[in-house]
């Protein structure tokens, strides 16, 4: 059962790191495709030289000339590049941990396969804290607590008796009010 755990797990880590591999290589393609964009994309938009076309190809002289102005493509490319970047740097923290991982799974999973061929079972150094012939795990042995926590005794006692007494009060003004002659 352990040894199907670990397979387990260290296949469906290696599905991620590939999975996440292909994500970072179609990234990367598009972070190249897009600051080659970047590059053939206008930084500003000069209002001169449409003004000039607008003028050679109609007759209309009733327009606003405002100068140079930024290109909004130019900034919206940018902003997708910083993303891309971002997405990246992610994805590749994310293949780091998991191959983290599987480095320490197999670590442990040679230390179990030793341990299974001495047919020993000792306490492992590091993290494991032991192997068992049982399905019961205890991370730590339990403590029992020192004092009681519930229930209160004198606080059920005192919550009764105010009850009881506000009953009987309502009691007694309800057979003098109501059932009065």
């Amino acid at each position: 059962m352990k040894v199907y755990i670990a397979i387990e797990c260290h296949y469906r880590y290696s599905v991620q790191i590939n999975t996440l591999q292909d994500t970072l290589d179609s990234d990367k393609q598009l972070l190249e495709k897009s600051l080659e964009l970047l590059d053939n994309t206008p930084k500003i938009i000069n209002q001169r030289e449409a003004m000039d076309e607008i003028i050679s190809s109609d007759n209309t002289r009733d327009f606003i000339v405002m100068g140079n102005i930024i290109n909004p493509n130019y900034t919206e490319l940018e902003l997708s590049i910083i993303e891309i970047k971002q997405a990246i740097n992610s994805t590749e923290n994310t293949i780091n941990q998991y191959n983290q991982y599987l480095k320490e799974l197999e670590l442990k999973q040679a230390e179990i396969a030793s341990y299974y061929e001495t047919g020993e079972f000792n306490k492992l150094t590091d993290n494991i804290v032991r192997i068992t012939k049982s399905n019961i795990y205890l991370p730590s042995e339990p403590v029992a607590p020192s004092s009681k926590t519930s229930p209160s005794n004198f606080r059920n006692v005192l919550i009764g008796t105010l009850l009881g007494g506000v009953v009987a009060v309502l009691i007694a003004l309800i057979k003098e009010f109501w059932f009065k002659k």
